[in-house]
């Protein structure tokens, strides 16, 4: 259900937190200081108000900030998908992606693998 998949769920901002960092474990090249990802309410509030006005929009970068500037990726499905999925979808722009250089052919997109 909807409500399972809450990101205001315990289980489901770890689930979220664990599967970023699990794809970031993942690049290549490896990074020799990949940061961890952790929860954020700030960042989660930010994102709930913006996803609140159903925009398929980013926001404004001064709408992002918490401490630091945040990043952003959205996504729109009109069927349930878990956060698994959606961050896997996200991470499977790297196909279009090469380190130092960026799009691997004109216009392919990447920006969404490149915030995870």
């Amino acid at each position: 259900t909807l409500s399972a998949l809450s990101s205001n769920r315990a289980e489901q901002q770890k689930l979220i937190v664990d599967r970023h960092n699990a794809l970031r474990r993942g690049v290549k090249p490896t990074a020799s200081n990949m940061m961890k990802v952790e929860w954020s309410p700030p960042a989660a509030e930010n994102a709930q108000n913006w996803a609140n006005r159903c925009t398929l929009r980013h926001s404004p970068p001064n709408l992002r900030r918490t401490n630091v500037l945040c990043g952003e990726n959205l996504f729109m499905c009109s069927a349930l998908f878990s956060w698994s999925d959606v961050l896997q979808a996200w991470y499977n722009e790297e196909k279009n992606f090469k380190y130092g250089t960026g799009a691997k052919t004109k216009g392919a997109m990447f920006g969404h693998y490149t915030q995870v």
